[in-house]
């Protein structure tokens, strides 16, 4: 998510938040917090109300409750079309190495996101007998099928398989 929508978020869950406490929850810098919410007074996303002559109170007005809304919407709508364009992708690529005749398909990489997709599709297209989720080298070599290919999906564990056939789903996206 982008910084105005993380303060903004920070500002709705928190009414007498001081820039300083913006700094520290969103991880923006103090100076940044400052510049952003000038930008954000000036748009009419938020209004300050003085407390005191040195207290101030940043208010959420409906114009930044709209556009927080709108923005987190987005926000999912993009991520939930990634995440199906990279479970798209993954089926590709393991329909192409089924073709192929593969004695066995491992899934090699960190337990993450993209392992749980794995995992579901796996699980979901009945291929537990052709398919392992794998978290080191160590599973493969127990288990190593010279028809067998590895599916990663970072460049750092891509270098750790050696010799073996390889398939980078993340190289395949083309977002590097």
């Amino acid at each position: 998510m982008d910084k105005e929508v993380s303060v903004l978020n920070y500002l709705s869950k928190n009414d007498e938040a001081t820039q300083r406490d913006i700094s520290s929850n969103t991880g923006l810098s103090l100076g940044g917090v400052n510049l952003l919410l000038k930008k954000m007074i000036s748009k009419g996303l938020v209004k300050i109300e003085h407390l005191t002559p040195r207290t101030v109170r940043y208010i959420l007005t409906p114009t930044g409750i709209k556009e927080k809304t709108e923005r987190t919407y987005n926000y999912i709508v993009r991520t939930y079309n990634e995440i199906l364009r990279i479970r798209k992708l993954i089926v590709e690529i393991l329909a192409e190495q089924l073709s192929q005749d593969k004695d066995m398909i491992y899934f090699y990489g960190r337990e993450d996101e993209v392992a749980e997709i794995i995992k579901s599709i796996v699980v979901e297209e009945h291929l537990t007998d052709k398919c392992r989720v794998v978290h080191s080298v160590e599973e493969i070599d127990e288990g190593d099928d010279k028809g067998s290919v590895v599916i990663v999906w970072s460049r750092e564990v891509e270098e750790e398989i050696g010799d073996r056939e390889v398939v980078n789903v993340m190289g395949k996206l083309e977002i590097w």
